[in-house]
């Protein structure tokens, strides 16, 4: 248990601009102009039935675009979510769910180099979590990243 609670804090703390200061602090870039308006259609989409579906706005072939994430179900999901509130709200809820993938990486990377103690399992799951090619803004990228460390801890325990 302690092991995830300094995990969280870490987290936290690494992210604490966006959690204490600014939730708006991603909207730029590719995030704003691409990821999250083509995931709230998502949601909308989804929410009438409508998968696979065309987007008339910014992508003829919408479901083949990876950087899309149209087929990642937690993306799906928060996709739905947020297209039941107000734009703002919506926002951080994309932000939120980008910025929990950290989390998620980094207990993944603790259980991955759990075998070498607590503190190297600590230390080695919020440093390849949080090395500098890993923090993006990128949502797919994030999502992408965030599964590498279970793949791997998955690979470690079959074998």
């Amino acid at each position: 248990m302690l092991p995830l609670l300094s995990l969280l804090l870490f987290h936290l703390a690494f992210f604490r601009r966006f959690y204490f200061q600014n939730p708006y602090l991603y909207a730029t870039g590719e995030p704003l102009e691409i990821e999250f308006p083509s995931s709230r259609y998502l949601g909308e989409q989804l929410r009438q039935g409508r998968f696979p579906h065309q987007d008339p706005y910014h992508f003829p072939y919408y479901t083949s675009l990876p950087i899309l994430s149209s087929f990642y179900p937690p993306h799906m999901a928060m996709s739905v979510i947020q297209s039941f509130l107000p734009l703002d709200l919506a926002w951080k809820v994309f932000s939120f769910a980008s910025v929990l993938h950290y989390f998620w990486a980094s207990v993944g990377a603790f259980l991955l180099f759990s075998g070498f103690g607590s503190w190297l399992a600590f230390f080695g799951a919020i440093t390849f979590t949080h090395m500098g090619y890993a923090v993006k803004q990128n949502a797919p990228i994030i999502y992408t990243l965030s599964w590498v460390p279970w793949v791997l801890y998955g690979a470690e325990i079959q074998s």
